[in-house]
C-alpha cells in the first residue's frame, strides 16, 4: 500500500481539495447548472456550496502544513471529502442512463480519498507511537 499512498497521498489531497473548491465556486457563480439532466439529483445548491467550501478549506489548510496534528486533521478531512464525493457520485447515479463521468469518476475519487484519509490516520498514529487513531 506504500507505493500507492506514500507520496501520492498529497496529490490525492490536492486534487480533492481543488475539485471541492472548484465545484463550490461553480455553484456560487452559476447555479443554473443544477437544471441540467445530469444534475437532477442535486436539490439545494447552498448545502453543497457550504459543505464543499468548508471541507475543501480544511483540506487545504491541512495540506499546507506539515505537523503531526495536520496529518491527523488531514486524515479526517479526507474521510469527510470521501463522504462528499460519494454523495456526489450517488446523486449523479440518479441520472443513469447513460453512464457518465459523474457516476464513475466521483465514486473512484471517493474511494481514493477514503484510502488516503485512512493512510494519513495510520501514519499519524505511528508518529505519535500510541497505535490509536484518536485525537493526538
Amino acid at each position: 500500500m506504500k507505493w500507492l499512498f506514500a507520496t501520492p497521498t498529497r496529490a490525492i489531497e490536492a486534487l480533492s481539495c481543488v475539485l471541492m473548491l472548484g465545484f463550490a465556486l461553480a455553484l456560487i457563480v452559476d447555479g443554473r447548472m443544477l437544471a441540467l439532466p445530469d444534475y437532477r439529483g442535486f436539490t439545494d445548491r447552498w448545502y453543497l456550496v457550504l459543505g464543499f467550501t468548508v471541507v475543501g478549506l480544511i483540506c487545504l489548510q491541512c495540506l499546507l502544513r506539515k505537523t503531526k496534528h495536520s496529518l491527523f486533521c488531514s486524515g479526517y478531512s479526507m474521510i469527510l471529502a470521501a463522504l462528499g464525493w460519494a454523495i456526489v457520485g450517488a446523486q449523479f447515479a440518479l441520472s443513469y442512463p447513460p453512464l457518465t463521468f459523474g457516476q464513475v469518476g466521483y465514486t473512484i475519487l471517493s474511494l481514493f480519498s477514503l484510502l488516503a484519509g485512512l493512510y494519513n490516520l495510520k501514519q499519524s498514529s505511528k508518529e505519535r507511537g500510541d497505535g490509536s487513531m484518536g485525537h493526538p
